[in-house]
């Protein structure tokens, strides 16, 4: 409640919201995380991957497909290739999470799309999966 002074007589007027702005409110936020979520499923159709964002299609795969690394220092890039940009060097050891995403190039090398956890949160990338084991 909210006290005004009309002269010298206080007037108490009294605000209250209605049911019908909060379910407009209600129905806003209800439309705008049905769009975020067809964004998501439209980005992992695609292949169009979110830094930060997992594709959709790996929260229903089961989580036992870790690998590691078995070189000195294998390059994770942006895409599949050698000549894809490289975003992070992963030691000997190192696990990766196989995220069922693959490529196989024309000569014949398989590139395999995995998650690590970095000092910098998880990364998403490609590396040639005959340096994983």
């Amino acid at each position: 409640m909210a006290q005004v002074v009309e002269g010298n007589n206080p007037v108490v007027q009294e605000r209250s919201v209605s049911w019908g702005s909060v379910r407009d409110l209600l129905g806003t936020i209800s439309i705008v995380i049905l769009i975020l979520l067809a964004l998501w499923v439209f980005a992992s159709m695609y292949k169009i991957t979110i830094p930060g964002v997992p594709p959709i299609d790996t929260l229903f795969r089961p989580k036992n497909n870790a690998k590691s690394v078995a070189v000195d220092k294998l390059k994770l890039r942006v895409k599949p290739g050698n000549r894809a940009e490289v975003i992070y060097l992963l030691p000997r050891g190192t696990k990766v999470e196989m995220t069922g995403e693959t490529y196989r190039e024309p000569y014949g090398d398989i590139w395999a799309r995995v998650s690590v956890r970095t000092m910098e949160g998880v990364e998403y990338g490609w590396v040639n999966e005959r340096y994983l084991q």
